[in-house]
């Protein structure tokens, strides 16, 4: 099948490729299709690296996607009422796609917006928090400055609150 387009006034706009794909304003190179979008939603899920500990979630633990090609734009909300056990690194999984693993797409570097409202380090309400996408993985490293001076440091697992809300955002490029 060939390609189908759609022009206005005899300029190509844009054009329906025959192995799939979508491009614009008579661009016509497979490489530059676009070949998904996707939204949806996803379920985040405080955690921590080397072992998983006993959460109890409030009623609100929502996330939300957007997915453009291969970059993704994911948004979330998640408060727990307590935690016990585990350790190791906090991390936030659950994200909806894994991060890419591949030098090409820069998939080490994310944009990672993060709010806690107690959750890492006790009495750090309304903290920021910085964190990045773990490549090849679908899950969030979490950081935060623990001695205010700006150098931030893993969120520990003995600097967990009982309980906290991570509010955000990231956006990488999915695998």
């Amino acid at each position: 099948n060939g390609p189908i387009r759609f022009d206005t006034n005899g300029t190509e706009r844009m054009r329906l490729l025959g192995g799939g794909g979508l491009t614009f304003n008579g661009d016509t190179a497979t490489a530059n299709a676009l070949d998904d979008y996707e939204e949806g939603t996803w379920t985040p899920v405080v955690n921590r690296i080397t072992s998983a500990p006993t959460i109890s979630y409030a009623s609100n633990r929502y996330g939300a996607y957007t997915k453009i090609g291969n970059m993704v734009f994911a948004t979330f909300d998640v408060t727990f009422d307590s935690t016990s056990g585990g350790s190791g690194s906090a991390i936030l999984s659950g994200l909806p796609f894994t991060v890419s693993d591949s030098n090409d797409t820069f998939a080490g570097y994310s944009v990672l917006q993060v709010r806690a409202a107690g959750g890492v380090a006790a009495g750090s309400s309304g903290q920021q928090l910085k964190g990045f996408a773990q490549r090849n993985a679908a899950y969030i490293y979490l950081q935060y400055d623990s001695s205010g001076s700006g150098g931030f440091d893993s969120a520990a697992a003995a600097d967990w609150g009982s309980s906290g809300r991570f509010t955000g955002y990231i956006m990488y490029t999915a695998a």
